[in-house]
C-alpha cells in the first residue's frame, strides 16, 4: 500500500518540483496554477476509487464478484473527467481568471494537456486502488519504473512548458496502458 500510494503521489506532484529547476520563477508559478488545475480532476475523482477499495475489499473477503463496482467507478471517472477536459480545453482562461485571476492567463492553453495528463493518472488511480482492494498488490511495483520514467523524462525533456507536458502525458498514457494490461492479465487468471 505504501508504495501504492508513494508513487502516485510522486506521479501528480513531481512535476512542479522540477520545473522549479529548469524554469525562470514566473514561468514555474504560471505553470503551478496550470498544474493544480489540472489535478483537480484527481481530487475530484479520488473519493470515488477509495469508496471504491472498501466496497470491493469487502467483497472479495465474501468471494463475491467487484467487477460491477470496477465498471461503474472507471465510467464515473472518465464521464467527469471527460466533462473537466471538455471545459480546460472550451474555456481555460475563463477558469484561470474565476479560480488565481488575470495574472496567470500567459499559458491557459496548457490546461487542457494538464488535465489530459492527470485524466490518465486518475484512470490508473482506479486500477492500482482494484489491485490492492484484490490482494494482488505487487502488481503495483509495476509502477515504479513509471515514476523514475516520468522524472527522467522531465529532466530530459523541458525546452517549453508544452514539451514538459507532453512528457507528462506520455509517461501517464504508458503507465495507465500498463496498468490496465496487469489488469486484464488479472482478471482473466482468476476466473
Amino acid at each position: 500500500v505504501l508504495i501504492t500510494l508513494l508513487c502516485i503521489t510522486l506521479l501528480y506532484s513531481s512535476d512542479v518540483i522540477i520545473a522549479k529547476i529548469f524554469f525562470p520563477l514566473e514561468i514555474v508559478g504560471q505553470y503551478a496554477v496550470i498544474s493544480l488545475l489540472g489535478k483537480i480532476i484527481f481530487f475530484v475523482t479520488s473519493p470515488l476509487t477509495k469508496s471504491m477499495f472498501t466496497l470491493v475489499s469487502e467483497r472479495h473477503q465474501k468471494k463475491t464478484g467487484s467487477m460491477d463496482l470496477l465498471r461503474k467507478v472507471i465510467l464515473l471517472v472518465f464521464g467527469m473527467g471527460l466533462i473537466a477536459l471538455i471545459f480546460y480545453y472550451f474555456i481555460p482562461e475563463f477558469i484561470i481568471s474565476i479560480v488565481f485571476g488575470t495574472n496567470y492567463l500567459t499559458y491557459s492553453g496548457l490546461l487542457y494537456y494538464s488535465g489530459l495528463s492527470i485524466f490518465f493518472l486518475s484512470l490508473t488511480n482506479i486500477i492500482t486502488t482494484y489491485l490492492l482492494s484484490t490482494g494482488n498488490e505487487k502488481k503495483n511495483y509495476f509502477m515504479i519504473p513509471f515514476v523514475i520514467l516520468q522524472i527522467s523524462l522531465l529532466y530530459f525533456f523541458h525546452d517549453t512548458l508544452y514539451q514538459f507536458i507532453s512528457m507528462l502525458i506520455l509517461s501517464n498514457v504508458f503507465l495507465f496502458l500498463t496498468m490496465l494490461f496487469i489488469l486484464l492479465i488479472s482478471i482473466r487468471r482468476n476466473k
